[in-house]
């Protein structure tokens, strides 16, 4: 993670590079849909309320998007 100390167009903040190790974690092969989103914000809430319409571009096949990372942990 990071950048190489000569790396043209990298900055201060991304020094120094360095390996980071991350937990398993799970990611969709695919982009999540609005209406998929929609039937995980019908679930009773686990840590709070979710918005199950926060997309600007509508329609059930297009993917959401506005979700904030609170609301996608959520």
């Amino acid at each position: 993670m990071g950048a190489p100390e000569h790396e043209e167009g990298s900055c201060f903040s991304e020094r120094p590079q360095h390996r980071v190790m991350i937990s398993r974690f799970f990611m969709s092969p695919s982009l999540v849909t609005q209406q998929q989103w929609q039937i995980i914000a019908s679930l009773p809430p686990v840590k709070k309320q979710i918005d199950s319409d926060p997309s600007y571009f509508k329609g059930p096949n297009l993917p959401v998007e506005n979700v904030s990372w609170e609301d996608a942990a959520a």
